[in-house]
């Protein structure tokens, strides 16, 4: 009996989380994310249309990092003056400043994005523009540090 207790007191010892594993209210979007692939669906009357998959094997294009201070930035993009700012809840709100392009003002825009996963090494992003006529957006970005 004595033996059988010690068994079942010394199990969890031998199955329980990884050193490696970090628990899940303890990861973030802090750091620097490569956006390794998206996948567009373009609607029509409301239903699928088209599909389009990209996949980005280029790191530093299209990579955004994120600081803890609420800001983050988009390298290889437009060069915002203002910064770039975010928030995470059950949706990542992503609030970008209006810019100059061309000599044209190009409006404030924020977007919001379902986070469909997040680990510690991986992040996917769902943007939901769907209207009847609209498209949507899953973002599978990979964390360079």
């Amino acid at each position: 009996m004595k033996k059988a207790l010690l068994f079942i007191v010394l199990l969890p010892l031998f199955f329980g989380c990884s050193k490696d594993e970090v628990p899940a209210n303890q990861i973030t979007v802090v750091g620097r994310w490569h956006l390794a692939a998206d996948t567009l669906t373009t609607y029509a009357d409301g239903k699928p249309a088209a599909v389009q998959i990209n996949a980005y094997t280029k790191q530093g294009d299209h990579d955004l990092q994120f600081f803890r201070n609420g800001e983050f930035y988009i390298y290889n993009s437009v060069p915002y003056t203002n910064a770039l700012n975010w928030g995470l809840a059950d949706k990542l709100t992503l609030n970008f400043p209006a810019y100059e392009q061309n000599g044209v003002t190009v409006p404030a825009v924020t977007q919001t994005a379902t986070v469909k996963l997040l680990t510690t090494s991986r992040m996917l992003l769902f943007f939901d523009k769907t209207t009847v006529n609209g498209e949507t957006s899953v973002q599978d970005f990979v964390r360079v540090n």
